[in-house]
This record gives structure tokens, C-alpha cells and sequence, in this order.
């Protein structure tokens, strides 16, 4: 054991560099319910705005990935409102997809994810929208 001591105080391993760290951000954008129409997917003029605004602020970040999560409210069926919010959220996914080189991820919850109450028309309002994950690195 000595020997290996003195030898290697003599003649030390060569260092490996670490792997840099890499923090990851997340940015979060929430979009309404008036970018739909009740019961549609279709997106509006002001939609195709907030998409374009958003795409081009984010054109300078180094991004990960990017998911786009679709909400119903309760009213109607599950599988209607489960449709619907795939739809959504698969409706925005297409609208961005040429600003964006990582692949886009769809998600559609329904109304099993709701950020309020159901029970009032300006809960379920709040609760009928898409939420675009933006996963960033510095």
C-alpha cells in the first residue's frame, strides 16, 4: 500500500472534468377558454396572436421540451371532454410545431385537472383551457 502511495504522489491519475450542471427552468402559459369556441378546438384569430407572441419571445431560450396539456370543464361526458381536450391541446401542438425543434407532447385531461370549482359558469370557464409546459435550460 505504501508503494502505491508514493507512486501515485509521485505520478498522480490524470483528472477527469466534471459534466457541467445543467439547471433546468420551467415556464408555465395558461391559455383561456376564449381562444375556443364552446365545444370546439378550432383556434381563433386571437389565439393564432398569443401562439405567434409566444413563440417568439421563447425563439431565443434553449428549450428542452415542450407539452401542451388540454382542460375541459365537468359538463358533458368523459370521453366527450376527453376528446375535446386532446383536441385542444393537439390543435395548439400543431399551431407551434414549426417554431419549436424538440418534438411537442399532447396531453388531454378532460375535467380530472380543474383549477376551480365546476359549480358556477366563470369556474368552468377558468377550467376550459391548455397549459403549455416550457421546459428550458441555461
Amino acid at each position: 500500500m505504501d508503494k502505491l502511495i508514493y507512486i501515485y504522489t509521485k505520478n498522480p491519475p490524470a483528472i477527469t472534468p466534471l459534466a457541467k450542471t445543467i439547471v433546468q427552468l420551467i415556464d408555465t402559459l395558461v391559455i383561456p377558454d376564449v381562444l375556443f369556441a364552446t365545444n370546439s378546438f378550432a383556434l381563433s384569430k386571437a389565439a393564432n396572436k398569443m401562439l405567434d407572441s409566444f413563440a417568439s419571445k421563447s425563439s431565443a431560450l434553449t428549450i428542452d421540451s415542450l407539452i401542451v396539456e388540454g382542460h375541459t370543464d365537468s359538463t358533458g361526458s368523459l370521453l366527450l371532454n376527453q376528446k375535446l381536450s386532446q383536441n385542444r391541446a393537439f390543435a395548439v401542438a400543431s399551431y407551434l410545431q414549426p417554431y419549436f425543434k424538440p418534438v411537442i407532447i399532447t396531453r388531454g385531461w378532460a375535467s380530472e385537472k380543474p383549477v376551480t370549482d365546476n359549480n358556477l359558469p366563470a369556474g368552468r370557464q377558468r377550467n376550459r383551457r391548455v397549459e403549455i409546459y416550457l421546459y428550458t435550460s441555461e
